[in-house]
């Protein structure tokens, strides 16, 4: 796991600078945490997933977050709303959860048409005012390919808002739906000012 600083000027999905605060390489784990660098100096944070390749197929990225630095997730069931859009071939994706544990990234269990354990996933997740004491929201952009059986790829975003119980968000974690690991993959955690 590489830990460096570095600013990339310009815009680039954030809408300002990014300053890199760590880079995960994903190697067969159940979870990805990101518990250091998220504090005021920045308004909001860009998550990068390249190149995901998970366990078994037909599966979801989720995302919790934690308000006490990443030594518990929260998993509240209500906490939690998010809606996911996207297409597919054959097949236009439109899911909204009711108040759920975790967001639902990218990926879809049923009706097969989740990220396949073949085929790279990625996505950019900005995540706004992480330290507000109320709500917290994110947006997704997301791409993944499906499995050899329904073929093709989805495209798609996600967005979503979480209900803050005590303080700010200070820790967020990815998992997989199914439980599976994590296979390869990087997981890249930015600030923008």
């Amino acid at each position: 796991m590489a830990n460096s600083a570095f600013t990339v000027t310009g815009t680039g999905g954030g809408g300002g600078a990014q300053t890199l605060i760590q880079t995960i390489t994903v190697a067969n784990q159940k979870t990805v945490s990101f518990t250091t660098g998220i504090t005021n100096i920045y308004g909001s944070f860009v998550v990068r997933v390249a190149n995901l390749i998970c366990q078994s197929g037909d599966n979801a990225l989720l995302m919790n977050f934690s308000t006490n630095g990443g030594v518990s997730y929260d998993n509240t069931s209500g906490h939690y709303q998010w809606l996911f859009t996207g297409s597919a071939p054959a097949a236009y994706l439109n899911r909204n959860s009711t108040p759920t544990t975790s967001f639902n990234i990218m990926g879809q269990v049923t009706p097969n048409y989740g990220i396949d354990s073949t085929y790279p996933a990625s996505a950019s997740i900005e995540i706004y005012n992480p330290l507000a004491t109320t709500y917290v929201s994110y947006n997704a952009a997301v791409g993944y390919g499906l499995s050899a059986a329904i073929g093709g790829v989805v495209t798609g975003e996600s967005s979503g808002y979480y209900n803050v119980s005590t303080g700010g968000v200070n820790a967020f974690q990815f998992s997989l739906a199914n439980a599976d690991n994590m296979i390869s993959g990087v997981f890249t955690l930015y600030g923008v000012t």
